[in-house]
This record gives C-alpha cells, structure tokens and sequence, in this order.
C-alpha cells in the first residue's frame, strides 16, 4: 500500500499566493512576517496550512481595501472604489493583484500552478490567465 504522498505526488493545482516553505520565498519578507504572525497566535498549525495563510492574507486584503479612500463612506462607494482599483497584497505571486474592474466577485485574473513533490507545493512556469464565468442575465 502507497502513503499519501506517494499517491498525491504529481498532483497540479492552481496558486495565487506565495506558498511557506517553498525555497524561493525564503527570505521573502511577507512570507516572514506570516510566519512570525502564525508562530505568535497560532505555533501549533502546520507552516502549509493553507487555510490559516488564506485567511490572514485575507484579513489583510480587507484591512487595505477598507482604507482606500472613500471606501467606508457607504457600501455603494465601497464598490465604485474597489472597482476603480487594483489591489497589490504582499502575499501575492509576482504579477498578480486584485482587479475587481469587471462584473463579479472573483477579483483575481491570473493563477500560477503549482505541482506537489510529495513535501510540499512548488509552483512553476508562467502565469495563465483566469477563465471567469459570466454573470448570469435573467
């Protein structure tokens, strides 16, 4: 019998942020301070927990979004903003930001991939644009 990472080996999926614990963003210093915010509040998680980087990288999206200026004046300009904006986080990949210009939620448009080498994730070769599904018109 094969041990998961034997049988996950190989495995591709899509990355849009900087992955903790891939050697290129070793000395990357917003792979740093997660790492020194996720030993403070949370040093029993796993340094791949991919959940806890999302979430903190989201908080912070958040926190930047909301001190656009104008941002908190109502939610209506909240969006006008947003929309007019592009939003570079730290803990992107190089040459991906938020772009929420189009109809939609999803606000990313490009995505490395990634493939696992039975340690870790590894992303590799060039950015591919992302598909969006169109908005639905009744």
């Amino acid at each position: 019998s094969q041990g998961s990472e034997e049988i996950t080996k190989g495995t591709i999926s899509s990355f849009f942020l900087k992955v903790p614990g891939d050697p290129q963003w070793d000395k990357d210093p917003a792979i740093k301070q997660y790492l020194e915010w996720k030993e403070k509040f949370f040093p029993q998680a796993s340094e791949g927990d991919f959940m806890l980087l999302l979430g903190y990288h989201s908080a912070q999206s958040l926190v930047k979004a909301l001190s656009l200026p104008g941002a908190l004046v109502s939610r209506e300009e909240f969006v006008k903003v947003l929309r007019q904006t592009k939003l570079k986080m730290d803990l992107l990949l190089p040459g991906i930001e938020y772009d929420f210009s189009q109809e939609g939620i999803f606000g990313l448009r490009r995505v490395s991939l990634g493939r696992y080498d039975g340690q870790s994730w590894k992303t590799e070769g060039d950015l591919r644009d992302v598909m969006l599904p169109q908005p639905v018109r009744p």
